[in-house]
């Protein structure tokens, strides 16, 4: 079974538009669009220094990725913050106003 840095995760978080609370139970990043908040947010756990499968596949839920080789590239920074912003306008969870 795979298992993902979470400090990895974390960087490309808060490198791809993502910023951070940490003064909750669990740390919570939450994705803004031009300087607004949206719906996505994801969290990691104190201390936690990796991940496996199971939470890849709720955090990719909670990103609203459709496959895990988006999540992958996301990670690795294979999938840049504009990629990753044409996903969720895709997919309607960013909605453009016309």
């Amino acid at each position: 079974m795979a298992t993902y840095k979470t400090v990895d995760f974390e960087k490309a978080l808060k490198k791809k538009g993502f910023k951070e609370n940490r003064k909750t139970r669990h740390i919570k990043f939450r994705f803004y669009y031009k300087g607004k908040k949206t719906s996505v947010i994801t969290c990691t756990s104190h201390g936690e220094k990796e991940f496996g499968e199971n939470i890849f596949k709720e955090r990719r839920e909670q990103m609203k990725l459709q496959i895990k080789k988006q999540l992958i590239d996301f990670i690795k920074c294979n999938l840049e913050k504009s990629d990753y912003t044409k996903i969720l306008i895709k997919t309607g969870v960013i909605k453009l106003r016309k």
